[in-house]
């Protein structure tokens, strides 16, 4: 997966390692490409840069029973939870283009 910028710039991408089992999540610097993200046979959907443009979102289970959405925040520290529900998986995520 990519993930663009508003002004078409590349934000951050996805790579998956069949062989070891690795899924990781790469933001763009200045110097290149930094690993935000990193996880051990499972990966990510990545929805879009957040809002204010320090995280990436995504879907997916994250160790968890049920796909929840995430931020994946651009200076590495620890992703958390955007939104979960116990009854329910998120299916989907639908972007304002107004707000």
């Amino acid at each position: 997966d990519w993930v663009v910028a508003s002004d078409g710039r590349a934000f951050a991408r996805s790579e998956w390692e069949p062989d070891a089992g690795r899924f990781s999540v790469h933001a763009k610097t200045a110097d290149g490409w930094r690993r935000v993200y990193e996880s051990k046979g499972e990966a990510l959907d990545l929805v879009g840069p957040s809002a204010d443009g320090t995280a990436i979102v995504a879907m997916g289970y994250g160790g968890g029973d049920r796909v929840r959405l995430w931020a994946l925040p651009l200076d590495g520290s620890a992703a958390r939870v955007l939104v979960e529900d116990a009854t329910y998986d998120v299916e989907a995520v639908e972007l304002d283009r107004y707000t």
